[in-house]
């Protein structure tokens, strides 16, 4: 069952993925919405197929790394499909993140599905709430990415310094709209990246905190400087510093978006890479 589930969630994203981006392509409105109800069906399959793996297995799909990607995608999907039907975010941040989160779980279903097993360490809730808290926020990067890159591709499509003169003034002088103007839709996708990343720059916080109580627990010390640990924390600090560069240095636009990519490329580096190329506790069971 939960083969089939999660195959069915894997082709309604597929579905989804080129209805967004023919939908962004052609400026669509009525296809990117026949996109989002696909990918809220896709959500719902693939939450069944990880609700019937934990049941299956008996304790939280959060061990191997194909639990990790696969549970990882589905939260990106489920967090791009509220902001779509509640924060009414730009149609074509789903044509970036839904290709990003398909890939993904293509990938990581390329990797072992057997079951892994659930030594002492491991058994504990403080390691539940780690890994929640960090696939959240990995997601909130993925979408603020989304939202940079497509800021980004909007801008390579108009002259920002003669076709686009509000876009210019947003990514030179870093300056807000006055207070009796709408925002413009450049704008809108600037505060969109920078709350999901400050979102998920404050989820990342409360994963290093917990993961520092499950250290604890399971081998009685805070931190030892594990690379995962490490390199955690500096994309931490990466996206720290991103927060103090916008709100102190009023980097908006452009500049903003291009930090918000190289950070986002640092957390992938540290879930993909780091494992590969260290010796880690962080093995996610399937190295």
């Amino acid at each position: 069952m939960e083969s089939v589930l999660l195959h069915s969630a894997v082709v309604s994203y597929a579905i989804a993925s080129v209805v967004a981006i023919f939908g962004a392509y052609r400026d669509g409105q009525r296809v990117s919405t026949a996109g989002d109800h696909v990918s809220a069906v896709g959500v719902v399959l693939h939450g069944a197929a990880i609700i019937t793996r934990w049941i299956g297995i008996g304790h939280a799909p959060f061990i191997s790394l194909f639990e990790l990607v696969s549970t990882s995608a589905w939260l990106t999907v489920l967090y791009l499909v509220y902001c779509r039907y509640r924060a009414r975010a730009h149609k074509a941040v789903s044509a970036v993140v839904l290709p990003v989160s398909f890939l993904s779980l293509v990938a990581g279903m390329q990797f072992s599905r057997d079951a892994s097993e659930l030594t002492l360490a491991l058994a504990s809730y403080w390691l539940i709430a780690h890994v929640f808290f960090a696939l959240l926020g990995y997601g909130c990067y993925i979408l603020g990415s989304g939202a940079s890159a497509v800021l980004l591709w909007k801008w390579s499509k108009q002259d920002a310094g003669a076709g686009n003169p509000e876009a210019s003034a947003l990514d030179q002088a870093g300056l807000t709209p006055p207070a009796d103007a709408s925002p413009s839709p450049l704008q809108n996708l600037d505060t969109f990246a920078y709350r999901m990343t400050s979102l998920g720059f404050v989820y990342h916080a409360i994963m290093i905190v917990t993961g520092a109580l499950w250290a604890n627990q399971a081998w009685g010390r805070f931190w030892a400087w594990d690379p995962i640990e490490t390199w955690s924390l500096l994309t931490w600090l990466v996206f720290a510093l991103y927060i103090h560069l916008r709100l102190f240095w009023g980097w908006r636009g452009r500049r903003a978006a291009i930090f918000t990519l190289f950070g986002t490329a640092t957390v992938i580096a540290c879930f993909w890479l780091v494992p590969n190329l260290t010796q880690s506790i962080h093995d996610y069971g399937a190295f």
